[in-house]
């Protein structure tokens, strides 16, 4: 299984990233346990779709009335599309110096 790095595959660079920005995350397709090494803090805003983010030691599941911080670091996301096939979700990232 990859790792994926986060914002890297954002923003196209896999250097860097800028210390704040927003990305609209937009699926046709489940993504399932995906392994996710995150660089930057991060605010999840759910808006179609059903997310939950496993951690070492819990997991959380958010619905679109909720927004999830999650710290950098790594973790386990699972993307499920809607009864539309569709997922979409607002992700701003933001950088230690930005907090």
């Amino acid at each position: 299984m990859s790792r994926e790095n986060i914002p890297q595959i954002c923003t196209g660079n896999s250097n860097s990233a800028p210390n704040l920005f927003v990305y609209d995350l937009k699926m046709n397709n489940d993504a399932v346990k995906t392994k996710v090494n995150l660089s930057m803090k991060m605010f999840s805003f759910l808006q179609v779709g059903k997310k939950q983010v496993h951690f070492a030691d819990t997991s959380i599941a958010v619905s679109k009335e909720q927004s999830l911080l999650i710290k950098k670091g790594n973790s386990l996301w699972t993307e499920l599309l809607d009864i539309e096939n569709d997922y979409y979700c607002k992700l701003l990232f933001f950088s230690e110096s930005k907090l």
